[in-house]
């Protein structure tokens, strides 16, 4: 029988506490073999933002 060995990182923090800023750091800095969960939402999309990419729409 084989496991799965992925493990799920959750930063949860008030807001302008910096998760935004760990989490870049991790995605776009380090090598580490690690995915960003992209969320889902009813709202429409900011002028930004890009379906798929900040959020699904």
């Amino acid at each position: 029988m084989s496991f799965n060995t992925d493990k799920l990182i959750i930063f949860s923090a008030p807001s302008g506490s910096g998760k935004s800023t760990i989490v870049n750091h991790l995605l776009y800095k380090t090598d580490l073999p690690l995915a960003f969960s992209i969320s889902a939402t009813t709202r429409s999309p900011r002028t930004h933002e890009k379906d798929g990419f900040h959020y699904y729409f």
